[in-house]
């Protein structure tokens, strides 16, 4: 009996191995425009595992007497671990050795290399130092050294990230239908949020792979332990659209101007 079971895990291990897209050298192919519809960019605990953020004493604190400014009202980039599931399409690139991430907002781009390097030491950049590998089916991005100034934060609400913020991603195809069914479970529950492009929709061909991404944030001086979230994307039809922020030095929310410069005069 055990052996039946072992063979059969075996056999339907295999036929998901041999159904999921590959790349000219062998890898998961990941490629394409994807998208998501959620409202974790604006509060995070839409994705996180139970809904919580487990937040140590100190920076519970400092998020509730923080400003409520979003710093993306003032084009602000949004930084890692934000702009993976901020609600705007991202396309997919892949070469050997090489995965790459453009983002439709603010037309951001990371350049992930998937063989062995180390971190870069004493750099911190607004996406930080991002460094892949292969775990089977799974693409595995470790990120250090992000950028953290007064407007970084995980989330609209203000979720600060300190220097120490260490962001592992993980991304697989997942069958079609079910990535559907988590997206429209969601949506039915939550409602939609749509960025970028307005007309963007979800490629209606459920035999095309899903893409699911399972993040972990780890910051001791923020958590007081990993944060956990799960992304689910579609592929959408519509083409790649322009991006355009444009910085309003218009007080968004009273008193509440998060203080970026302002040209005393136009400047172009």
């Amino acid at each position: 009996m055990r052996n039946r079971i072992a063979g059969f895990f075996f056999a339907a291990v295999t036929l998901l191995a041999q159904s999921v897209p590959r790349t000219s050298d062998g890898k998961p192919d990941l490629q394409g425009i994807w998208m998501s519809r959620n409202a974790a960019g604006f509060d995070v605990t839409e994705i996180a595992e139970g809904h919580e953020i487990p937040y140590l004493p100190e920076a519970l604190e400092r998020e509730q007497k923080g400003p409520r400014v979003d710093p993306i009202a003032h084009c602000a980039m949004p930084g890692v671990p934000r702009i993976t599931y901020m609600p705007f399409p991202i396309q997919i690139l892949q070469r050997p050795g090489y995965v790459v991430f453009m983002y439709e907002y603010m037309h951001d781009q990371r350049i992930v290399k998937t063989t062995p390097r180390d971190h870069l030491d004493g750099i911190d950049l607004w996406l930080g130092d991002s460094v892949g590998h292969w775990e089977g089916e799974t693409l595995v991005i470790d990120t250090v050294g992000i950028e953290v100034n007064p407007y970084t934060s995980v989330d609209r609400f203000g979720t600060p990230q300190s220097e120490q913020m260490h962001v592992i991603e993980r991304y697989r195809l997942i069958d079609g239908a079910v990535a559907k069914a988590q997206i429209d479970r969601y949506e039915q529950s939550e409602g939609t949020v749509g960025g970028g492009n307005r007309i963007a929709y979800y490629d209606p061909d459920i035999s095309k792979k899903g893409l699911e991404l399972d993040v972990m944030m780890e910051d001791p001086k923020v958590f007081t332990q990993p944060l956990t979230a799960r992304v689910t994307y579609r592929r959408v039809t519509s083409e790649w659209s322009e991006e355009v922020c444009a910085d309003n030095p218009v007080d968004h929310y009273k008193d509440e101007w998060i203080g970026l410069p302002r040209a005393g005069h136009p400047d172009f």
